[in-house]
């Protein structure tokens, strides 16, 4: 769509993601490559093995109605559920920006600090199922969290950003 970015030290391109037409990149220092196009699953995710790296999703940057409101079902963000603290329906414009395609899995966290903080972690058994290193890290701090994006050059995503890729154009 023409956007021109610099070089991201770390992000290796992987492709445009089929489904969405969106740029995706491999995170060097979180693991391995995620398995190449021809072993996508039809359903425009890659498949996350224990020690795969982090995929990113280059979201490209735009305008948006943020927010929700119970007032008018006939209006923009309509939410019977919305709460009167909520600041409402407000317009926000974005630059392009990363944002990781899936949540961080334990095996990516223990790369990265050398810790398994999860309560359900790699040998939890739940059912006839075991949990392994490709289940998503829990028990971890906004703080931990924003301790670890800073040192490997990311960031959490801030409030409209996430709200901005979870509408997805809607």
């Amino acid at each position: 769509g023409g956007l021109v970015i610099e070089p991201q030290i770390g992000l290796v391109p992987l492709g445009e993601d089929p489904e969405s037409g969106l740029w995706e990149f491999w995170h060097l220092a979180t693991g391995e490559r995620p398995a190449p196009w021809d072993d996508r699953d039809g359903t425009g995710g890659w498949r996350i093995g224990e020690e795969t790296g982090m995929v990113f999703v280059l979201v490209p940057g735009g305008r948006f109605r943020m927010g929700a409101q119970n007032s008018d079902p006939g209006a923009p963000n309509f939410d019977p559920a919305a709460e009167r603290r909520e600041r409402g329906v407000h317009e926000v414009e974005l630059s392009a920006y990363f944002l990781s395609k899936y949540e961080m899995t334990q095996g990516q966290w223990k790369r990265l600090t050398g810790e398994e903080p999860s309560r359900h972690d790699a040998t939890t058994e739940m059912g006839d199922h075991v949990v392994d290193l490709r289940h998503p890290v829990e028990l971890v701090s906004w703080e931990e969290s924003t301790e670890l994006m800073r040192r490997h050059a990311l960031a959490l995503p801030t409030e409209a950003q996430w709200e901005y890729a979870a509408r997805a154009g809607t």
